[in-house]
C-alpha cells in the first residue's frame, strides 16, 4: 500500500490545487514512550486528528482518517 500521507497528499493536490496542512497538537508520556497527537487541515476546512508512538504514524492514522472519508 502506497504510503496513506502522500497517497492523501496527491488527492487534495489534485482536487484543490493546494497541499495539506499537518501539525503537532499534542504530546503525552515520557520521552522514551510518548504518544502524539497531530491534526491535517484540508482546504476545505476538514480536520482529520490521528496519534501513535511517533509523529510518523499519527500522520498515517490522521491521513487514513482522511482517505476514509473521502472515499
Amino acid at each position: 500500500m502506497e504510503n496513506p500521507i502522500i497517497e492523501l497528499a496527491t488527492k487534495i493536490q489534485k482536487k484543490y490545487g493546494e497541499n495539506i496542512e499537518t501539525r503537532v497538537i499534542d504530546k503525552l508520556g515520557p520521552d522514551h514512550c510518548p504518544e502524539i497527537h497531530v491534526e491535517i487541515l484540508l482546504p476545505d476546512g476538514s480536520v482529520f486528528h490521528g496519534k501513535g508512538n511517533n509523529q510518523k504514524i499519527a500522520k498515517q492514522n490522521a491521513a487514513r482518517k482522511a482517505l476514509k472519508d473521502l472515499s
